[in-house]
């Protein structure tokens, strides 16, 4: 591609008034980041983290409670038990070292500093995956000292800290420098030429170049094909972004270790970011005793908030509900003292009767009316429709209440789902889990199965991952009440069962395949499990 001409672009006086996307004395122009690289310009990436500001509101949670806020720059860059967290998998929530992928990538490296983290970040990427077991070949050769050698002698440079493996960018044009003797701008136009669109030719013509380089080097032409077949242009990180994501993922991780209630409380506030719903997080928060409470209008703050060790759910999160009445309602409560009622409620802050029933329906008038029904009697609401659709008609409009039969525990569930995405005293699998056939595991049993055992289990699809260089391999991860479980789905068992991974809840039967440690389902059939219950949006990764 050319980019477009400077000839072209319109003189720009400082005194001229701007429009548009202009500033005063500036222009913004619109390339694509290939025309930057072929005008010779400097592409700066910039980054916008979430995990930045969720570090940020942990410490000041830390420092509210405590009185002294930790110091990240001076943490143990070495400590076992941060380590231990992420070498178990546990890192749901942590930036960086929470996808399914890296989860068992962790369990199988074993990092034991910010050096093998670097590693551990840049290895799940498609530029390292695309290439033949190449993320094993690492994990052998680096942990547990597997002979290896290379294709040539001038490989080592670039080759020798990534134990015969291109992990980085950086080792991709010093393998192209040393062994074709090309410079080092040739050598990542080479690179980028794997990335353009349409680039069957231009990599043609380097592949050339670098053959001919490469023989004038004295690699033999077969030795210097292997070589090439190892370049890509799949999406790998920097050697630096590896190092700078690590320690940022390292102190997120020792945040979660060390000050749980904090780092889930600011996990919260600062969705949606990472890889999992919010009802994962939930789940996740649960096995390191830090509960979440439904939100409570006597009791909540607009955001989410440590309370008494748990983790109590700000008012904004309930739908309909929002920032701007979530904070009418605190303040209303700061000023003239708890509501009393539901009617107390939209007495004093006026809220439409969508908003209070979404309230009501997320538990948080429980505190002043257990009875759900008996809140909307309160507020003067209707009776929601209940699952057949049909609404319960109102029983009279005279001002003694008559005695209403509360919600049952599977209505409120499917109400908290509805209205916060998450139901805070547990998970849909426990009331699924009683319906189901006895032979069906709980997924945190899977692990404990031997290779090769025929397995069902039954849950909550809560991420589909399409990554590249798998051979179109599905990668599906299902939850239930006790844990998760990753379900492999080669490409035809994908087809055939593509439409039922759109329920909300399935049951998958396959066989379990271990390795270093880690345990995946190879599903063989999937079948879908009636459930009136919406459950929350996942990710679809491709």
């Amino acid at each position: 591609s050319v980019p477009p001409s400077p000839t072209h672009t319109p003189t720009l006086r400082a005194d001229q008034p701007q429009k548009g996307r202009s500033t005063r004395g500036r222009r913004i122009m619109d390339w694509d980041k290939d025309s930057v690289a072929d005008a010779g310009l400097a592409k700066i990436d910039l980054l916008s983290l979430p995990v930045l500001d969720q570090i940020e509101e942990t410490l000041d949670l830390i420092e509210e409670k405590e009185g002294k806020r930790p110091d990240l720059a001076g943490i143990d860059p070495e400590d076992p038990r941060v380590y231990g967290l992420i070498n178990k998998g546990l890192c749901k929530g942590v930036f960086l070292l929470q996808s399914p992928a890296q989860l068992k990538i962790a369990r199988r490296l074993r990092s034991r500093s910010l050096q093998d983290l670097a590693y551990q970040v840049a290895l799940i990427r498609p530029g390292v995956g695309v290439q033949d077991s190449a993320v094993s070949q690492f994990v052998e050769r680096y942990r547990h000292n597997t002979p290896w050698d290379y294709d040539h002698p001038l490989e080592e440079r670039a080759l020798k800290r990534g134990c015969g493996i291109i992990i980085w960018q950086e080792q991709a044009v010093q393998l192209i420098t040393d062994v074709a003797g090309m410079t080092a701008a040739e050598a990542d136009e080479l690179r980028r030429a794997f990335t353009r669109p349409n680039n069957e030719q231009l990599v043609a013509a380097h592949r050339q170049r670098f053959l001919a380089g490469a023989r004038r080097n004295g690699v033999p032409a077969k030795t210097a094909e292997r070589v090439f077949a190892k370049i890509n242009g799949h999406y790998m990180f920097p050697e630096s972004h590896s190092h700078a994501f690590a320690v940022t993922a390292y102190q997120a991780a020792w945040l979660k270790r060390h000050h749980p209630l904090e780092f889930y409380t600011a996990l919260v506030n600062n969705q949606p970011t990472g890889f999992y719903p919010l009802e994962t997080i939930k789940q996740d928060a649960r096995r390191f005793r830090v509960p979440f409470l439904n939100p409570c209008v006597n009791r909540s703050q607009v955001k989410c908030a440590p309370h008494h060790g748990s983790a109590r759910l700000g008012l904004k999160l309930v739908k309909d509900i929002g920032e701007q009445a979530a904070a009418l309602i605190v303040a209303e409560r700061r000023n003239d003292g708890p509501y009393t009622n539901a009617g107390d409620l939209v007495r004093r802050t006026g809220l439409n009767p969508q908003a209070v029933l979404s309230l009501i329906q997320a538990g948080a008038l429980d505190n002043t009316t257990p009875n759900r029904r008996q809140a909307l009697w309160d507020a003067g609401l209707p009776t929601p429709p209940t699952n057949n659709g049909q609404r319960t008609l109102p029983l009279t409009q005279g001002n003694t209440a008559p005695p209403l039969q509360d919600f049952t525990d599977y209505e409120k569930m499917a109400g908290e789902y509805q209205t916060l995405g998450i139901y805070p005293k547990g998970h849909i699998m426990d009331f699924i889990r009683p319906t189901l056939n006895p032979h069906i595991l709980p997924a945190a049993e899977v692990e404990t199965r031997g290779d090769g055992e025929p397995v069902t289990v039954a849950g909550w699809p809560i991420a589909r991952q399409h990554p590249k260089g798998h051979n179109n391999t599905v990668y599906v991860t299902i939850e239930d009440e006790t844990g998760h479980t990753q379900l492999t789905l080669p490409p035809h068992t994908y087809t055939q069962h593509q439409k039922t991974l759109q329920h909300h809840l399935i049951q998958a039967t396959g066989r379990t395949s271990k390795q270093d440690g880690t345990t995946n389902l190879k599903a063989t059939d999937l079948h879908a499990i009636p459930t009136t219950i919406t459950m929350p949006p996942t990710h679809n990764w491709h």
